[in-house]
């Protein structure tokens, strides 16, 4: 991801919490998870290397090329990185999809 403007990297999802580190628009960040609070703002974690904190969504904007895949077999597309979340919907195989970022949950799984 790359951040289109100035943004406040902080310790939690709201502007409440304290902030770790301010960045500079243009900077390229990895974000490695996303929540959305009570509120229903959408906040992005990143990792600054020897850190890492939350900005929220709407300072950030997608700069990576998706990568497109043709699906093998039948899979449910979940709400996160286990198939203990809720299926979202499900992809045929000999479908192309657009993977957009993986993940690796704790259990080792690559989503």
């Amino acid at each position: 991801m790359k951040l289109v403007k100035k943004v406040e990297i902080r310790k939690g999802v709201t502007s409440s919490y304290p902030i770790i580190k301010s960045l500079n628009s243009g900077q390229q960040v990895k974000v490695i998870d996303e929540f959305t609070n009570s509120t229903g703002q959408k906040w992005f974690r990143v990792d600054l290397g020897s850190a890492k904190g939350w900005g929220i969504a709407t300072q950030f904007s997608i700069s990576q090329t998706p990568v497109q895949k043709t699906v093998l077999t039948r899979t449910d597309i979940r709400k996160g990185a286990t198939t203990s979340y809720a299926s979202i919907g499900t992809v045929s195989p000999n479908q192309k999809v657009d993977i957009l970022d993986t993940f690796t949950n704790s259990k080792n799984e690559k989503w």
